[in-house]
């Protein structure tokens, strides 16, 4: 036990360097003037984090459930699971990798700008995958060197820019594919590497008719799902330009990061040493988390964003057009996401996908109709509070779903084998 110490102390070290990088780095170059350089970053911290999830599949369920959450398979099946998960991923990126292309496209209206987002998302969505692994296997020391390695690589690409004069788009793909192929050669085994090829080679060779089949039976709602609860707090981001301010995404993604850090905070505390206790059964709402402590944290958290967003902080924060009711809607809809999480973890591993793909579609749909509605009379706080009550919906429905589950699982205990 205290040789692990040290090394969850550097995980949450590193949690808590990478909750300072992005703002900070935001910050940063707003202050400094550099308009253009200040909306690519906001552009980039925004749209990566938004759609990489968009390549999500579970396919790791099945592997998971059978390597974390009982008793350990043999060699034989461990590998043949290994082995399906990464056909299935990499069937699904190939599939809908050359779609996100073509909607960056359409975005950007820029074919450069495309490809490089098209190669961040990949990127991101392989470290998605790799730090999953790297935190169920509690190799917290590993993952906490190279998620500083990878938090730094923005940092280092817009500063390339600014003291060389090198293209930041160019220097943005080159530090992200630098970062990635150290990643993969320090921290991946080579039999891993090998499997991983292989799985590559084998979804190449599947047919589209086959992968459709695969995809209609087991990662069209999973991916829905994905993509919705993420994208239900950047309705305001992806709206926002419309109002013609193009100082509006910048604070708001600066915000975002704030709203981000609780994020991060609930994970620390209720997730990142402890996902495996979502996989058990419960038959009870307060065996899922520390509801007290979540409050607390919620509540505390707001406070100390009312007292932020205040002057002189906020001049120093450079927020100049998104007031202070503006601000704690911003960072409220994160709160109100974060608190719903435990509910969405538990949901994940207890009650049909189905449920939480029609819950997250009517969430979005409401914000995005109430959104658009604010957007067309002009109305940045009618386009918060849009994003507002859909998150607070959501929690509401997770919570429904959740006592369902819970309900279930009583009754399977009470009438036994």
């Amino acid at each position: 036990m205290r040789k692990q110490i040290p090394a969850v102390a550097l995980f949450y070290a590193a949690r808590g360097v990478g909750l300072i990088i992005k703002p900070a780095s935001l910050w940063f170059v707003a202050r400094s003037g550099q308009a253009g350089v200040s909306t690519f970053l906001a552009t980039y911290y925004f749209v990566v984090a938004a759609t990489f999830i968009a390549l999500n599949c579970e396919a790791h369920i099945s592997y998971y459930r059978s390597r974390f959450g009982g008793a350990a398979p043999g060699a034989n099946a461990a590998g043949t699971g290994f082995s399906r998960y990464l056909t299935d991923l990499s069937g699904h990126i190939l599939v809908f990798l050359p779609l996100l292309g073509a909607a960056f496209a359409l975005y950007f209206g820029d074919l450069w700008m495309a490809a490089a987002f098209t190669i961040f998302v990949l990127l991101e969505k392989l470290w998605d995958e790799l730090q999953r692994d790297l935190i169920f296997s509690h190799q917290y020391t590993r993952w906490s060197v190279w998620f500083i390695v990878k938090m730094l690589a923005p940092v280092v690409a817009v500063a390339a820019h600014l003291y060389l004069g090198w293209n930041v788009l160019l220097c943005m793909t080159v530090t992200s594919l630098l970062v990635a192929s150290a990643v993969a050669w320090k921290v991946v085994p080579a039999a891993v590497r090998r499997v991983a090829a292989y799985a590559v080679q084998r979804a190449c060779g599947m047919s589209l008719a086959r992968y459709l089949k695969a995809y209609r039976n087991r990662f069209a709602i999973a991916q829905l799902v994905a993509v919705t609860s993420v994208n239900v707090v950047n309705t305001d981001k992806w709206l926002a330009p419309s109002l013609g301010d193009p100082r509006l995404l910048v604070e708001l993604v600066l915000l975002a990061q704030f709203g981000a850090a609780f994020l991060v905070l609930i994970d620390n505390v209720f997730f990142s040493r402890n996902r495996s206790h979502y996989v058990r059964p419960k038959t009870s709402l307060t065996e899922i988390t520390d509801w007290r402590l979540l409050l607390l944290l919620s509540v505390g958290y707001l406070a100390c964003s009312a007292i932020v967003l205040r002057e002189p902080f906020r001049s120093q924060l450079q927020l100049h057009t998104i007031s202070l009711l503006q601000g704690m809607v911003v960072i409220g809809c994160s709160v109100l996401a974060g608190a719903t999480r435990p509910l969405v973890e538990h949901a994940f591993w207890h009650a049909p996908r189905v449920w939480s793909a029609a819950l997250d579609c009517a969430a979005i749909g409401l914000s995005v109709a109430l959104g658009y509605t604010a957007v067309t009379n002009d109305s940045l706080t009618g386009l918060l509070l849009a994003c507002l009550l859909a998150v607070a919906a959501r929690w509401t429905g997770y919570w429904s779903i959740c006592r369902i589950s819970l309900a279930r699982t009583l009754a399977r205990a009470n009438t036994g084998p």
